[in-house]
């Protein structure tokens, strides 16, 4: 047989080369673009949505505190002095919805008061209830928003092992941000541990602006909880 007899096997061979190479790149592009994009891309929207979630519960509060005061007739000069109250009472401290506390609230609402600016506060004080039990369901369902979304984000950077893998330990990252008037610029790891606590009072509040947590100084027995942001 002559060395350039046809090979009827030939054609075969190349064509099985060309599928096969065609497959190994297919698998390389797999895990090496196609899934690794996958994951920047969905912890990308994750990170940007629970920027928008946050920002929504602590508008949520501001917005409840500020409904209540007015309510309240808590003039524009006296705002400042019942901030606090109202903020506590919006996040729960002082109860929710027909379980509100509302001796204890309206005297911590009158000791906030500078001396003699009280005059009127009892007769509004009614219609400030009913205004701060409809938005304190508001600022709780929006702060329960948040909460979950944050349980799933620490759960999808730890669950599938493609994500485990190919970038989830990339995450959280500058796209993660509290950026809120008034609030201290917080990226990363640092803005996700405050997302993380719950708005219990005006001391987380102050807490996630600052990032020093001063609760500890109401209860002279207890002992400070080191700052989530240093």
């Amino acid at each position: 047989m002559s060395g350039n007899a046809h090979n009827p096997r030939r054609p075969w061979y190349i064509a099985g080369g060309i599928v096969g190479g065609i497959a190994a790149l297919l698998i390389a592009l797999t895990f090496l673009v196609f899934i690794p994009q996958s994951v920047v891309s969905d912890g990308n929207q994750q990170e940007a949505r629970l920027n928008a979630w946050f920002s929504d519960e602590v508008v949520s509060l501001h917005n409840c505190t500020a409904k209540t005061a007015r309510a309240a007739q808590v003039t524009k000069g006296n705002t400042d002095a019942v901030d606090k109250v109202l903020k506590d009472a919006v996040a729960g401290r002082y109860g929710t919805g027909a379980s509100i506390n509302q001796k204890s609230l309206l005297g911590a609402m009158v000791e906030a008061y500078p001396d003699g600016s009280i005059a009127g506060l009892n007769k509004s004080f009614q219609n400030a209830m009913t205004v701060m039990v409809g938005c304190q369901d508001d600022f709780a369902a929006a702060q329960r928003v948040v909460q979950s979304k944050v349980a799933n984000f620490k759960s999808w950077r730890t669950g599938s092992w493609s994500v485990r893998t190919f970038g989830g330990d990339n995450f959280p990252n500058n796209g993660l941000e509290i950026n809120v008037a008034g609030m201290d610029h917080l990226t990363g790891q640092q803005a996700l541990d405050l997302m993380s606590r719950p708005i219990a009072d005006a001391d987380t509040v102050n807490a996630i602006k600052t990032g020093t947590d001063d609760s500890y100084k109401n209860d002279p027995f207890a002992s400070p909880t080191s700052s989530p942001t240093r």
